[in-house]
């Protein structure tokens, strides 16, 4: 789906990539690349939906307690 390839791009840009010294210019113009074609993939994105929600935490929601059940404290 296209919000699954768009999560996929997202954790790849986010994975750190080794530091080499010093940097080459083609990787630097290789990263530029790869920057304009996360801002293309947005905004075709965008021109089908005016927002995208996201989640505040990267966990699944945890179990709530019944509406009134008391609250166990340690």
């Amino acid at each position: 789906t296209q919000g699954g390839a768009l999560i996929g791009m997202m954790l790849e840009a986010a994975q750190p990539e080794p530091p080499e010294e010093p940097t080459p210019v083609s990787r630097w113009f290789e990263a530029l690349a790869r920057r304009d074609q996360s801002i293309l993939a947005w905004d075709r994105f965008f021109e089908g939906c005016d927002v995208l929600l996201c989640p505040v935490a990267m966990t699944t929601a945890f179990p709530h307690c019944e509406p009134g059940t008391p609250i166990k404290v340690d």
